[in-house]
């Protein structure tokens, strides 16, 4: 069995059934999933950074944010030799090694101001651009982002709003006071440190390790299922229907939603939750491949046979902090719980599969032999499925011609 383990960070409360902050951590490494920690001051963020940094053998970006970080700065410098020859600054200008780093991790990401966490775009999509050239970041294909952040109550002085586009670029952002460590962990950080800093991290580097699961990972495909899941997310969370009985889009009516919406008691998520981005669909479906890889590893087979779960378990995480749930309604109707709000949105999603489970299943099967069987049970927010099964039947077909 082969899972990533943290050097120092110690939380055991469980993310999702069976899976820590650990596991978690484990699934955006393998999948090359950026992450975003937010949460209250002292509670291991920092600390987990530095252990994630330990896994590449300390060889990274680390940056504390703050207000006159410059990107290009730390990805440039004068190459003394060619101050003599060059003609102009940018000849004499060469890329530090940063370049070529796995891991960038940006400390107190919210102490920026919004114009230099702007600079973080790039960065966190695997490349920079200095002087009019784009360049990639790390090596093997593979780089990721970490960042961590103190949000909430206004409580904290000198912090930033964080922008949807950064927020969106952040896979995977997890607020850690939602997921408290344990009295036993608290104990054993206590029995083990006498000294309140953040603890160095002198583990193996784990660099090749690390790229090797990321390229098994690469090979793994979702199911149809998964597929259908996560379209869900992007086009059945689309669909309302207004007082009139008249089916609407939330996208089309964006400049009035959720104001558009009547009628819509606790637990629907008409004027909730607006549907995912295409990237975060893709951040969910990529996640729910790690977290199964992840069950898989501990021989969990918890979504043998329902491997949407896995999506729906992926899209509880994102979605919650993503920015897509309504903030008035959360606090009204879920006391500013947003995972809260979250799992109603998720559980109601997970009773619409449960219902038509059989019929997706026959139905998949039957596009799979190049036949169209239940179409006419997908309308609505369903209705996308029928583009899926008429796509599949049509490519079996081709095959076998």
């Amino acid at each position: 069995m082969t899972l990533i383990k943290l050097a120092n960070y110690k939380n055991s409360t469980e993310i999702l059934p069976g899976v820590t902050m650990e596991n978690l951590v484990d699934a955006c490494l393998r999948a090359r999933l950026n992450l975003f920690v937010i949460g209250e001051t002292g509670e291991g963020k920092t600390q987990l950074e530095n252990d994630i940094l330990g896994l590449f053998g300390n060889k990274g970006f680390f940056e504390q944010g703050r207000n006159d970080l410059t990107i290009k700065e730390m990805f440039t410098r004068l190459n003394l030799d060619k101050l003599r020859t060059g003609k102009t600054s940018e000849e004499v200008k060469e890329l530090t090694e940063h370049i070529r780093h796995l891991c960038y991790i940006v400390d107190e990401l919210t102490r920026c101001i919004p114009a230099v966490q702007n600079q973080f775009f790039n960065l966190f999509d695997g490349f920079i651009t200095v002087d009019g050239t784009k360049h990639r970041l790390g090596s093997s294909g593979y780089s990721i982002g970490i960042a961590s952040g103190n949000v909430g109550n206004g409580r904290y002085v000198g912090t930033s709003e964080t922008d949807r586009a950064l927020l969106d670029r952040m896979h995977l952002i997890l607020d850690v006071d939602a997921f408290p460590k344990t009295p036993m962990d608290t104990l054993d950080v206590l029995v083990s440190k006498k000294d309140p800093r953040v603890s160095e991290v002198n583990a193996d580097d784990q660099t090749d390790t690390i790229l090797q699961l990321h390229e098994a990972f690469k090979q793994s495909k979702p199911t149809l299922m998964q597929y259908i899941a996560a379209l869900y997310l992007v086009h059945g969370l689309d669909v309302y229907t207004d007082e009139k009985g008249a089916v609407q889009s939330k996208r089309k009516n964006k400049n009035t939603w959720p104001g558009c919406v009547e009628g819509h008691d606790k637990g629907s998520d008409a004027a909730l939750i607006f549907p995912f981005s295409t990237r975060s669909a893709i951040s969910t479906l990529t996640l729910a491949q790690a977290l199964q890889t992840i069950r898989n590893e501990k021989e969990d087979t918890s979504y043998s046979g329902r491997s949407f779960e896995a999506v729906l378990d992926a899209a509880y995480l994102i979605g919650a902090q993503s920015g897509v749930l309504h903030p008035s309604a959360i606090d009204a109707q879920y006391g500013s719980k947003p995972y809260d709000a979250m799992k109603a949105v998720v559980d109601g999603i997970r009773a619409e599969f449960d219902k038509k489970n059989d019929a997706l299943k026959h139905a998949i099967s039957a596009a799979s032999k190049g036949e169209i069987k239940h179409a006419d049970e997908f309308t609505g927010r369903w209705k996308y499925v029928q583009d899926i099964l008429e796509q599949t039947s049509r490519q079996t077909k081709e095959k076998t011609r």
